[in-house]
């Protein structure tokens, strides 16, 4: 994971789990692209990667959460 490194400094962190969160987006716009324009014609593939790049945005959202929360660093 992006930033695991970092996980003594808090903020930083955070940083990089939006940045990971980021990343994800960017995935799946990527993927749609390729379904519209026609360069993936497989709609079964197509949905089975949006449905998982989808379950890794929520997971992603709810470890920020819990990570904003709770996460307390510790060297």
């Amino acid at each position: 994971m992006e930033g695991y490194g970092r996980k003594i400094y808090r903020a930083e962190f955070m940083k990089f789990l939006i940045y990971s969160r980021a990343s994800n987006d960017e995935t799946r716009d990527h993927l749609e692209t390729l379904y519209n324009t026609k360069s993936l014609t497989n709609q079964q593939k197509y949905q089975q990667l949006h449905d998982r790049i989808d379950l890794l945005g929520m997971k992603l959202k709810n470890y920020y959460e819990w990570v904003d929360k709770y996460y307390i660093p510790s060297l």
